[in-house]
This record gives C-alpha cells, structure tokens and sequence, in this order.
C-alpha cells in the first residue's frame, strides 16, 4: 500500500512538474481582421489583451508584442531513460508583434505559431 501511494505520488510530481507557460495565451481568431492604416492600438488590446512588452523605435511609434508557449512532458518522459528514444515534451508557441504610426494606427504586424 505504501509503495503504491509513493508511487502516485511520484507520478504526480512528474506531471505538475512537467507543465509550464511563459507569457498570456491570446486568440490568433483576428489577425485576419487587423488591417494595416484602420486598425488602432485599442483595437489590438481589446482583441489580444495587454502585449508581454511595448517597445517604440525610430520607425514606428509603437511595437506590442504578443508572446506565448506552453510546455508540457507527455508519456515518454514518464519512463526512466525514454529519452534518447523520443521526446519528452510537448512545446507550443505563438508570436504577435504589431507596428503602430505616430497616430496610433497599424503599420505593419506578423504572426507566427509553431511547436517545438
């Protein structure tokens, strides 16, 4: 009985520990809505949520940049060596950076998705 709760438990700490985000995940539902000289900056926020940073530069007003990636281990990283075999974990990301004009209008915006 003892060994079968040790190893619940074990189990346990591999799956809470095998998780992690980085950034607030955002819908990618209305990139296709964003179009360049029309779009605002309050537009963006309230379709995307507040950017993980806002940056400004010689040619734009504004940058925001949306950032997101989750991690998760998946079966393989249960088992003790698995790993030279196959991957452990599971990696998603999303990228959204957003150029604005000095009259808070879009310039420019690129988004990109992937796994890892």
């Amino acid at each position: 009985m003892i060994v079968k709760k040790l190893l619940v438990m074990v189990l346990a700490a591999f799956v809470l520990a095998g998780c992690a985000t980085t950034g607030n995940d955002f819908s990618s539902n209305q990139i296709d809505e964003i179009v360049v000289g029309q779009t605002t900056k309050a537009d963006i926020v309230s379709w995307f949520g507040e950017p993980s940073s806002r940056t400004k530069s010689t040619d734009h007003d504004a940058i925001y940049t949306y950032l997101y990636s989750a991690t998760r281990a998946n079966a393989m990283s249960l088992i003790p060596g698995a790993g030279i075999f196959g991957k452990g974990m599971d990696s998603n990301y999303k990228t959204l950076m957003v150029f604005f004009s000095k009259n808070g209008l879009v310039t420019e915006h690129s988004y990109t998705e992937g796994t890892l």
